[in-house]
């Protein structure tokens, strides 16, 4: 490194400021274009990300929603049970009527 300071500064000596200032200008305008350019990549990663997070904020749901959402198919659920429940105990009633009508009938032929 110590190397190409001294032949940097040899050069300048040798040729003035000016040119060491157009080099300056030079690089100048180069770091400028090379910022510009990452930085446009930048814009278009945030532009990428703001569309995802805009998705997760339109299609986020609370917990507390989900689950005072999903509660009542519960409910809905215990009563089926129920009216099952229900239908069976008839069913079975309805059978044993049925068993002892037939053989109350069988009795008396």
């Amino acid at each position: 490194m110590r190397r190409m300071e001294i032949t940097v500064l040899k050069l300048l000596l040798q040729y003035g400021t000016a040119p060491a200032l157009i080099l300056l200008c030079v690089l100048i305008v180069l770091f400028n274009k090379e910022i510009g350019r990452r930085i446009e990549g930048l814009e278009n990663t945030f532009k990428e990300l703001k569309g995802k997070t805009d998705f997760i904020e339109q299609s986020y749901v609370r917990k507390e929603d989900l689950y005072r959402d999903i509660s009542g198919w519960r409910g809905d659920v215990k009563t089926l049970f129920t009216k099952i429940d229900n239908l069976r105990e008839e069913f079975f009633y309805l059978k044993g009527r049925y068993e002892e009508l037939k053989d109350k009938k069988n009795e008396e032929f």
